[in-house]
């Protein structure tokens, strides 16, 4: 059973759902429930001049749906097309052209011989499809995780990776490079492991162009002699030429997700590892963090640096940091994101962050967000109250904004994990407000604590709140998404009747830029 205070936040979520949670137009924190169908799994996006378009897969009831929905960039809904027993992948680039676009996937439901096979889908600007072409099938296989490359003016990649469906053990990945207008294929690559050790898994992320004209992927594998559990061993950084030559290959021990990989403009190769502590001089003492990034150079034969720490000390598993992607912005700095544990009552969460870092490894800003789960499904939920939150990618637009993709997920009566749409809609900085503070102050209750000098009360309180016990020079209130609400020079009584709903916040004190105090306040 949930406490009481958490019930409060979900009378808050009315005001964050209602749309007025935008505090301005140019950003906005967005979950949507599109119509295609209940359980919305975000794929991919891709910018358009006046709008851009998403790619999410619905699947409910043993029927999966499809869809591509247009949204303009105050995160309107425009346009939404959906495909019947068919699964995007979750590329993250399209072929775009002078009347559309193109993308790849696979049907869902396999045919007589067990088999579905990897596909490319030609779309108009209505999102209606083209032509739809069957570009690589066998016997017996299953196409996973299907994407899509354009090289330059003459030439694209089609790719995915596939899993026999017999007795005979056989997966491994496929890559094709076509023709970019005839689609006519000019080559293609199979990568398998050894006849004696064949892959068991191969789970490809990730294939780009690397700055030599070369192609580079990240893949999670297993082979027949790895015991293991989970979905691989290994994972396996691969750069090869246009001909399927391996030029370069690094292969490591598979410790969480490996799906987010980037060659950045310096020919360096950023990729997410494990057990990574955040080390910031900002708010909250991330030490206690894992999760993060390792450089290496061009060659793929020496790490430039690293954030791992493995066995170390101080650890806290409650909170884990996972990067599902990460890009180059215009100031040549890079941005991961992903999402992150924590805790509330003791109860296990997670959210999305963000991460932005230098080429030499400096963590400048991190932010987390999250979205509290519809009050009507509060007595069904057992997690606590933000459910399952995580940001899949994150693309920069020309004046600067950062536009981000992912999902919410709760329990409903009808199925125990429903997933929402999630768009954010950020400023040059990852702020839904302006000059926010280096990270969201909404973290594990051990983390919390550490800054807790002084003593605020009544609590809950509706209009004035007083402070004592503390010395401190300047205050800031936060809501739940981590935005400013409220802030203000020392008072030892601080008049809360501004606030606009009732709910959770945060209240942190300051004295000369520094931490003191933190506290979750409860608006009566």
């Amino acid at each position: 059973m949930l406490k009481n205070y958490q019930s409060v936040v979900l009378y808050y979520l009315v005001w964050i759902m209602s749309g007025d949670m935008i505090l301005a137009q140019s950003t906005f924190s967005k979950t949507y429930h599109l119509e295609v169908g209940p359980d919305n799994r975000a794929h991919f996006f891709f910018l358009q001049d006046t709008n851009f378009i998403v790619a999410t897969t619905h699947d409910g009831d043993m029927e999966v749906l499809s869809a591509l929905s247009r949204f303009n960039y105050d995160g309107s809904i425009l346009q939404t097309n959906s495909i019947s027993d068919f699964v995007f992948g979750k590329s993250r680039s399209v072929v775009l052209k002078d009347s559309g676009f193109e993308v790849a996937g696979h049907r869902w439901s396999r045919d007589d011989n067990q088999a579905r096979g990897l596909q490319l889908l030609n779309f108009n600007n209505e999102l209606d499809i083209i032509e739809q072409k069957l570009i690589n099938y066998e016997i017996n296989r299953v196409t996973n995780f299907p994407g899509i490359l354009d090289l330059d003016s003459q030439s694209k990649m089609i790719f995915g990776s596939f899993i026999n469906t017999s007795s005979i053990v056989d997966s491994g990945a496929y890559i094709g490079l076509l023709d970019r207008d005839s689609d006519s294929i000019q080559n293609e690559v199979i990568y398998k492991g050894p006849e004696d050790y064949p892959y068991i898994n191969f789970t490809l992320y990730d294939l780009q162009q690397t700055r030599d004209s070369n192609l580079l992927f990240i893949a999670e594998t297993e082979q027949r002699d790895e015991s293991v559990t989970g979905r691989g061993a290994y994972f396996e950084i691969v750069k090869f030429n246009r001909e399927g030559e391996i030029l370069n290959k690094i292969k490591s021990k598979l410790e969480s997700d490996k799906s987010a990989l980037l060659e950045g403009d310096d020919g360096g190769l950023y990729f997410f590892n494990d057990r990574t502590p955040f080390l910031l001089d900002t708010i909250l003492p991330f030490a206690d963090s894992f999760g993060g990034l390792v450089k290496l150079n061009e060659e793929l034969d020496s790490t430039i640096w690293s954030f791992q720490i493995k066995d170390a000390d101080g650890i806290d598993e409650s909170r884990g940091h996972t990067i599902l992607g990460i890009s180059q912005l215009k100031d040549s700095n890079f941005l991961g994101c992903g999402g992150v544990g924590l805790k509330i009552n003791n109860l296990k969460e997670s959210i999305g962050f963000l991460c932005k870092f230098t080429k030499d490894g400096d963590i400048l800003w991190v932010r987390e967000y999250g979205i509290p789960i519809p009050e009507e499904y509060v007595a069904l939920e057992t997690t606590g109250v933000l459910g399952t939150g995580r940001i899949e990618d994150c693309k920069e637009l020309e004046d600067g904004r950062i536009l981000c993709m992912g999902e919410h997920a709760y329990a409903k009566p009808e199925t125990s994990f429903y997933r929402e749409l999630w768009m954010l809609m950020l400023d040059e900085n990852g702020c839904l407000t302006p000059d926010c503070d280096p990270t969201l102050v909404l973290t594990n209750t051990h983390s919390v604590e550490t800054f807790r000098e002084g003593n605020i009360y009544p609590n809950p309180v509706s209009d004035i709140l007083h402070i004592s016990e503390v010395v401190f020079d300047a205050y800031k209130i936060y809501d739940l998404m981590g935005r400013l609400v409220q802030e203000g020079a020392y008072s030892p009584t601080i008049d809360l009747s501004g606030l606009p709903a009732s709910g959770i916040y945060v209240l942190q004190l300051k004295e000369e830029g520094r931490l003191k105090s933190v506290f979750n306040l409860v608006k009566s």
